[in-house]
Protein backbone atom coordinates (compact mmCIF):
# COMPACT_ATOMS: atom_id res chain seq x y z
CA UNK A 1 0.00 0.00 0.00
CA UNK A 2 2.48 2.49 0.86
CA UNK A 3 4.67 1.56 -2.75
CA UNK A 4 1.37 3.15 -4.67
CA UNK A 5 1.14 6.21 -2.56
CA UNK A 6 4.63 6.90 -2.93
CA UNK A 7 4.41 6.18 -6.57
CA UNK A 8 1.68 8.62 -6.97
CA UNK A 9 3.32 11.23 -5.78
CA UNK A 10 6.52 10.96 -7.42
CA UNK A 11 4.59 10.52 -10.53
CA UNK A 12 2.49 14.21 -9.27
CA UNK A 13 6.04 15.34 -8.73
CA UNK A 14 7.34 14.12 -12.12
CA UNK A 15 4.37 15.76 -14.13
CA UNK A 16 4.63 19.00 -12.50
CA UNK A 17 8.34 19.49 -13.17
CA UNK A 18 7.45 18.61 -16.37
CA UNK A 19 4.82 21.47 -17.01
CA UNK A 20 7.00 23.90 -14.75
CA UNK A 21 10.11 23.44 -17.78
CA UNK A 22 7.35 23.61 -20.57
CA UNK A 23 6.56 26.98 -18.86
CA UNK A 24 9.63 28.51 -18.47
CA UNK A 25 10.72 27.35 -22.19
CA UNK A 26 7.34 28.73 -23.58
CA UNK A 27 8.11 32.03 -21.57
CA UNK A 28 11.60 32.22 -23.02
CA UNK A 29 10.28 31.75 -26.32
CA UNK A 30 8.15 34.87 -26.12
CA UNK A 31 10.54 37.00 -24.79
CA UNK A 32 13.13 35.94 -27.61
CA UNK A 33 10.57 36.35 -30.45
CA UNK A 34 8.93 39.77 -29.00
CA UNK A 35 12.87 40.96 -28.46
CA UNK A 36 12.63 41.30 -32.00
CA UNK A 37 9.80 43.41 -31.81
CA UNK A 38 10.94 46.91 -29.05
CA UNK A 39 11.53 49.55 -30.86
CA UNK A 40 13.76 51.45 -28.47
CA UNK A 41 13.31 55.04 -29.64
CA UNK A 42 9.96 54.43 -27.70
CA UNK A 43 11.47 54.54 -24.51
CA UNK A 44 12.47 58.13 -24.49
CA UNK A 45 10.93 59.98 -22.53
CA UNK A 46 10.26 56.82 -20.46
CA UNK A 47 8.10 58.45 -17.99
CA UNK A 48 6.65 61.54 -19.71
CA UNK A 49 6.60 64.96 -18.35
CA UNK A 50 3.49 65.69 -16.03
CA UNK A 51 0.66 67.88 -17.20
CA UNK A 52 0.13 68.89 -13.97
CA UNK A 53 -2.81 66.84 -13.18
CA UNK A 54 -2.33 64.40 -10.42
CA UNK A 55 -2.23 61.42 -11.73
CA UNK A 56 -2.23 62.19 -15.55
CA UNK A 57 1.41 61.14 -16.61
CA UNK A 58 4.67 61.63 -14.84
CA UNK A 59 5.40 60.14 -11.89
CA UNK A 60 1.78 60.08 -10.20
CA UNK A 61 0.61 58.61 -13.62
CA UNK A 62 3.27 55.11 -12.52
CA UNK A 63 1.73 55.19 -9.45
CA UNK A 64 -1.71 55.24 -10.34
CA UNK A 65 -0.88 52.59 -13.05
CA UNK A 66 0.34 50.45 -10.72
CA UNK A 67 -2.42 50.90 -8.00
CA UNK A 68 -4.60 50.15 -10.16
CA UNK A 69 -2.90 46.79 -11.13
CA UNK A 70 -2.36 46.10 -7.68
CA UNK A 71 -6.33 46.70 -6.64
CA UNK A 72 -7.22 44.50 -10.17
Amino acid sequence: MHGTALYGTRASATVNTTIVIAKILALIAVIVVGAHYVHTANWHPFVPASTGISGQFGWSGVARGAATLFFA
